[in-house]
């Protein structure tokens, strides 16, 4: 069950301007209840063969992410909405 009502990405489907969240695999698991830290909120700025390129909330500039590390928030507002208060769009 995916308690985030969200979907992992994958690489030939994330385009500029997605709203994500970045869950490494490591951070699922099933006593995580479902939290997401605001810091993994973020908008793709670019992508690459191999990386998508994110920028954070609260963070200058964009880190690369492995795409399996990605998740859309297309059906999370709740979320979306917090990233379209970034300070910063260079997307």
């Amino acid at each position: 069950m995916n308690m985030w009502k969200i979907k992992i990405m994958e690489l030939k489907n994330i385009e500029r301007g997605d709203k994500v969240v970045y869950i490494p695999k490591h951070m699922i698991t099933a006593d995580a209840n479902g939290r997401l830290a605001d810091e993994n909120l973020g908008v793709v700025t670019r992508v690459n063969d191999t990386y998508a390129f994110v920028q954070f909330i609260d963070k200058t500039g964009s880190q690369a992410v492995r795409p399996d590390d990605l998740y859309t928030l297309q059906y999370r507002q709740d979320l979306a909405d917090k990233i379209d208060d970034l300070p910063t769009q260079t997307f």
